[in-house]
């Protein structure tokens, strides 16, 4: 039984945005678990809070998409499968709520 890692290239520019995207989803996903299993005292949780509206407003100043079609449209992005394979909330690789799910065949 071979297990899927990446359905893109190695090196291809569809691989190097998707892998940056899932470190990211990873890291949100680890991120998500501490938040809810870490015990923390107010002034933390509005230190966090104030980091995390900071990363937010980040996110706001770059390219915003209106969906996965409108992300597919946009070149190096792969296919609307391609998109929808990695951003889906149910089993995404790129969508930081999703778990993460590994295709065996």
């Amino acid at each position: 039984m071979a297990a899927a890692t990446s359905p893109y290239d190695p090196g291809s520019p569809e691989a190097t945005y998707w892998q940056a995207r899932q470190r990211l989803a990873s890291a949100t996903r680890a991120l998500n678990e501490k938040l809810v299993s870490t015990d923390i005292d107010p002034e933390l949780a509005a230190a966090l809070t104030e980091k995390i509206e900071g990363l937010t407003a980040e996110l706001s100043q770059a390219q915003q998409v209106d969906g996965l079609v409108d992300m597919a449209k946009r070149g190096e992005r792969g296919t609307i499968d391609d998109v929808m394979g990695e951003l889906v909330s149910v089993g995404g690789r790129s969508h930081p709520c999703s778990p993460e799910l590994l295709w065996q065949e």
